[in-house]
């Protein structure tokens, strides 16, 4: 757990924690996708610490919990179908369709995000360094 409710709550988040227990675990296996596990490096949590970045992930993490309920409600209404992707009013003409583009889901916003909040060490896309895994 990158995150305790305690963090959390002292970070502003406002999440009960039933909801925040639902979500947090969630928010962790993104970042781990996005950082590319590297945090789960004793070696990289001590140089982010070194660093003074141990805060940074904190913070991020405190944020990408707050969007996660937005992300599943994203990525629930695309795999529904539910996604609009056309619209007309000249007698109502509505387009559906499940394969949405993600560029402006909740999920590519929360990306931009996190990418912005955590230091190169973490978000490189340099498969072979940094303990990426």
């Amino acid at each position: 757990m990158y995150l305790t409710y305690a963090q959390y709550q002292e970070l502003g988040g406002k999440m009960p924690q039933a909801d925040f227990a639902v979500y947090e675990p969630r928010a962790e296996m993104l970042m781990d996708h996005w950082t590319l596990n590297r945090l789960k490096s004793d070696r990289v949590q001590a140089d982010l610490a070194q660093l003074g970045y141990d805060n940074a992930v904190l913070v991020t993490m405190a944020a990408l919990v707050d969007r996660m309920p937005g992300i599943a409600a994203n990525r629930e209404a695309i795999a529904a179908g539910e996604v609009v992707t056309s619209f007309s009013n000249g007698q109502n003409t509505f387009g559906y369709d499940s394969k949405a583009d993600r560029d402006g889901s909740a999920e590519a916003e929360a990306y931009g995000a996190i990418m912005e909040l955590l230091p190169i060490e973490l978000v490189s896309a340099a498969v072979e360094w940094n303990d990426a895994r």
